[in-house]
């Protein structure tokens, strides 16, 4: 399987790639931006993208219009807390 990681904290990006190739059988790819995303997706078959929702040069929505284009799976992510007991939240963990 071949990821891509797409976040602008290189820190971040380094880890999830990490714990990712720890525990799968899976090349990763770990990129900071919507652009180098972009063209990774265009030059390289991915099975998936996990995406931060919110990047230094613009947001997942761009690449989820590459990803579809490709038909590669894309799974956004963001690290905003929600309110307890809203129903976003609520969502949000039923959903993990």
């Amino acid at each position: 399987m071949r990821l891509l990681v797409v976040e602008d904290e290189s820190l971040i990006a380094y880890e999830v790639a990490c714990a990712i190739e720890d525990h799968l059988d899976s090349e990763v790819v770990a990129v900071t931006t919507t652009t180098s995303a972009l063209e990774m997706i265009a030059a390289r078959n991915f099975d998936a993208a996990i995406v931060d929702v919110k990047l230094k040069d613009g947001t997942s929505e761009r690449l989820a219009a590459g990803a579809a284009s490709e038909k590669h799976t894309l799974l956004s992510v963001d690290g905003l807390p929600y309110a307890r007991g809203t129903a976003s939240a609520s969502r949000s963990r039923q959903n993990a």
